[in-house]
């Protein structure tokens, strides 16, 4: 029995993120049709009690040798520059991994320093990690280091830190290093709703960029809560 769902309902049934869904939606991979300019409603197969979405046919050969004659499309040229865009924040993971890892090594060794894994650690004013990728000269920038921080919430709920700057010698975790190094995998990152760069290639729905990501302990899924007005 088929069925169209919107993307929070297909989730539900089907497992993955609303967001995951629209992009599969937006690149044509499953059967949706647009109700709205970013709202779709997609088709649910049920199948030995088992919720699935239903896939686009897949066209005749004769067909893909035609395809393959003709231009990369719109569609293609955002999937590579989404790719990219992953591969980029990938990195920065990393990079970031590196820093908390180094801060949690001096913190097992007694070692007390001042500053955070952005803007660097200081000893009584000497500054520190100068060996982890040239701190002081190649800094991470900022928009991309925000980026990876929207993601890190969309990946693993609400952080304990507000940004980045706050993860200090006082409160960093061994949790925040293996997050990080699970997002160094570029395959560990989906379309973000509070990333801009994301809602614009993928063309998902964005969120208020102060709304409160959390997860929900059985499906792992990311929603998104609108914040407390400020006298509430």
């Amino acid at each position: 029995m088929d069925e169209y769902l919107t993307t929070n309902e297909a989730g539900k049934k089907v497992h993955l993120t609303p967001h995951c869904i629209a992009y599969q939606a937006h690149h044509k991979q499953i059967d949706a049709y647009k109700t709205s300019e970013r709202k779709w409603l997609v088709k649910v197969r049920l199948n030995d009690d088992r919720y699935k979405l239903v896939k686009v046919e897949v066209v005749a050969e004769s067909e893909q040798a035609q395809v393959a004659a003709e231009p990369p499309s719109k569609e293609t040229d955002e999937d590579t520059r989404l790719k990219e865009h992953f591969d980029q924040l990938a990195a920065i993971a990393k990079e970031l991994a590196s820093r908390v890892q180094e801060l949690l090594y001096h913190k097992s060794k007694g070692n007390i320093y001042q500053g955070n894994i952005i803007d660097g650690l200081y000893f009584y004013g000497v500054p520190f990690m100068a060996d982890l990728g040239e701190l002081r000269k190649s800094k991470v920038k900022s928009h991309l280091a925000r980026a990876v921080f929207v993601h890190y919430e969309h990946k693993f709920g609400k952080s304990p830190c507000g940004f980045w700057e706050d993860v200090t010698m006082e409160n960093v975790t061994q949790e925040l290093a293996d997050n990080l190094l699970r997002l160094a995998n570029s395959r560990a990152f989906e379309p973000c709703p509070r990333c801009p760069v994301c809602v614009e290639l993928a063309g998902i729905e964005p969120v208020s960029p102060d709304s409160i990501p959390a997860v929900d302990g059985k499906t792992g899924e990311v929603w998104y809560m609108r914040p407390m007005p400020p006298d509430f």
